[in-house]
């Protein structure tokens, strides 16, 4: 019996590089989209503890629940923080 992927119409070793060439063209597609918005200068402006929030809530994708442990805060004071970091002049450009 052979196993299949989803994608029958290319041999497994071909069907990795498709997968590969889509997922190198989102990574650009995504890295273009931060530069054109300017988010990776305002993520520059910001303190270590303020990127390692960020970076964890909206790049990694914790919770606030989960994430706030992590930076030794509880979840309502990095709900706070986060809010003074988007309310900050530089994060409306």
């Amino acid at each position: 019996m052979r196993i299949r992927g989803l994608d029958n119409k290319h041999p497994p070793g071909q069907q990795l590089c498709v997968q590969k060439a889509a997922i190198e063209a989102q990574l650009q597609q995504t890295l273009t989209a931060r530069s054109a918005l300017g988010l990776d200068d305002w993520l520059d402006s910001l303190s270590v503890e303020d990127r390692q929030i960020i970076r964890l809530v909206y790049e990694e994708g914790y919770s606030y629940q989960a994430a706030a442990p992590m930076v030794n805060m509880s979840k309502t004071g990095l709900q706070y923080r986060i809010d003074q970091i988007c309310k900050s002049p530089y994060a409306y450009g």
